[in-house]
């Protein structure tokens, strides 16, 4: 998998734009889906192996996950960590039913107060959507960058 974009963990470890992620803790990684399965089954924390690819050279390093942003909301089913690359820096899952042209929209709980925005439908599960509270300070770091 061709590594495009690092922050965090990734970095701190050494791994750099334009590197190819060959394994993660002893497993193929072939896609965005793998590391996701590798990340899923550790524990804040853990050391991780892992094998790249740069300029040719195998390069054995390890990563050191941090600590995973889980939020609850009220209405939210579950706490979800955030692994898109969008940098939204949380999400949580709700069950109301959307079409793809009805993302975007708040979601209002039932004393009428704005709880999110839908980013996303999730097949079998629902819908993502970043908290309220997390909006603003996205918005505002989106317009300076």
């Amino acid at each position: 998998m061709l590594v495009r974009r690092v922050k965090g963990s990734a970095a701190e470890a050494g791994i750099v734009p334009g590197d190819l992620l060959l394994s993660l803790n002893g497993q193929p990684i072939r896609d965005d889906a793998d590391v996701e399965k590798c990340v899923e089954k550790s524990s804040p924390g853990e050391i991780l192996p892992i094998v790249i690819e740069r300029d040719g050279q195998r390069l054995d390093l390890s990563v050191k996950l941090g600590e995973e942003p889980y939020v609850r909301c009220p209405g939210a089913i579950g706490r979800y960590r955030n692994l898109r690359a969008d940098d939204f820096p949380f999400v949580f899952e709700h069950d109301i039913p959307l079409t793809l042209d009805e993302c975007g929209g708040p979601i209002i709980d039932l004393d009428g107060n704005a709880i999110g925005i839908t980013i996303a439908r999730v097949a079998q599960h629902g819908c993502m959507a970043i908290p309220a509270d997390a909006i603003e300070p996205l918005v505002l770091r989106l317009k300076n960058e």
